[in-house]
């Protein structure tokens, strides 16, 4: 998920009106991580059931 976030982000480049910009990597791989992390425990509670 964070590479489709960076080809996402090149992907602005082309578009008109709309620039690449290092933050918007960055809170992309922030949420991702915090999905993964936030979603682990919940797998394993799931898992339990």
């Amino acid at each position: 998920m964070f590479i489709l976030g960076i080809l996402l982000e090149a992907g602005q480049h082309f578009s008109p009106g709309r620039s690449v910009e290092l933050g918007d990597v960055l809170a992309n791989g922030a949420g991702v991580s915090c999905g993964a992390l936030l979603g682990l425990p919940i797998r394993a509670l799931i898992a339990i059931l």
